[in-house]
């Protein structure tokens, strides 16, 4: 998670747009079971739609960080990317690379 989440500020930084939103689905993927890293994750995809003035992304994230921290203990879609691309209760498969990791 931690990895992913630094790759991903690291890539925002220097302006890569499509890296930086990747490695941010893949640290949710992962930081998504815990609730803190969840939220964290999701803090992330804000900061990239601030970055790049994505008004459906920032409002998306705000609602899933509220979200984040209100439900992660109850329930969450597993395999979520945690981006506005894909619905907020939406499962999805675990990419191969992430299983090991995932909770």
């Amino acid at each position: 998670f931690e990895q992913y989440l630094t790759r991903g500020y690291s890539a925002l930084r220097s302006g890569d747009k499509a890296q930086a939103y990747a490695l941010f689905e893949r640290a949710h993927v992962l930081g998504q079971p815990h609730t803190w890293a969840h939220a964290r994750s999701h803090v992330a995809l804000l900061r990239w739609a601030l970055r790049y003035r994505d008004g459906r992304e920032t409002l998306g994230q705000l609602l899933r960080i509220a979200a984040a921290g209100l439900f992660t203990w109850l329930w969450m879609p597993r395999g979520n990317t945690g981006g506005t691309t894909m619905g907020a209760f939406r499962s999805a498969p675990i990419p191969p690379e992430l299983r090991r990791w995932a909770a």
